[in-house]
């Protein structure tokens, strides 16, 4: 029982930090919806002539980041606040 809550409390930080990267990663993509996008006559031939898929949602993935990096951010408050709580073994 004691190695796996070692083993916890050295992994807590880094799910800490994937978390924020996470969160970052949304805001940045929620923020590249509102750069102004430009398109020159040659972007657009080649378009057409590869029939390229729409680009993805930008809130459909800022939504994706943001909900992945608060799940994770809920597990690492609950995890830390466990952690603390125990008795350490004697």
């Amino acid at each position: 029982m004691k190695k796996t809550t070692d083993v916890e409390k050295q992994l807590l930080p880094r799910l800490k930090i994937l978390s924020f990267i996470l969160l970052f990663c949304s805001l940045a993509a929620l923020a590249w919806d509102f750069l102004p996008a430009e398109e020159d006559a040659l972007d657009a031939f080649l378009l057409e002539m590869e029939e390229a898929a729409p680009p993805m949602n930008t809130h459909l993935v800022a939504g994706s980041f943001a909900t992945v990096g608060a799940l994770s951010l809920i597990i690492y408050w609950r995890k830390k606040k466990s952690l603390s709580q125990q008795i350490p073994p004697e």
